[in-house]
């Protein structure tokens, strides 16, 4: 994710969203299988708005079979179990859940 995180500091959030948006768009087109690749891609999404769920969530669509809004919501429970040094199982995810109210 090298280039990726160059990508991320030398241009807008608005040019990163449409790059993952345009590699997922040539997987699919491809036939290939995205979606667990385009979950990593939905990782880089959560870093990219500074762990904002909300945020992340509403550059999110179907592409890849919802892959960005997958690899945003594991990116975001990861980063609460590391933060509060828990197993996945200990967390409250409605607190996550409250952030994903208005994304489709």
């Amino acid at each position: 994710m090298v280039a990726s995180a160059a990508l991320a500091t030398r241009e807008s959030r608005e040019q990163v969203v449409r790059v993952l948006h345009d590699i997922m768009g040539a997987w699919e087109q491809e036939e290939l299988y995205c979606h667990p690749n385009a979950h990593h891609l939905g990782h880089f999404l959560f870093t990219v708005f500074d762990g904002d769920v909300s945020q992340a969530l509403a550059h999110t669509d179907d592409t890849c079979g919802n892959a960005l809004y997958h690899g945003v919501l594991e990116n975001s429970l990861q980063a609460q179990k590391e933060a509060k040094n828990c197993s996945l199982d200990e967390l409250d995810i409605a607190t996550t859940g409250s952030n994903v109210d208005q994304s489709p």
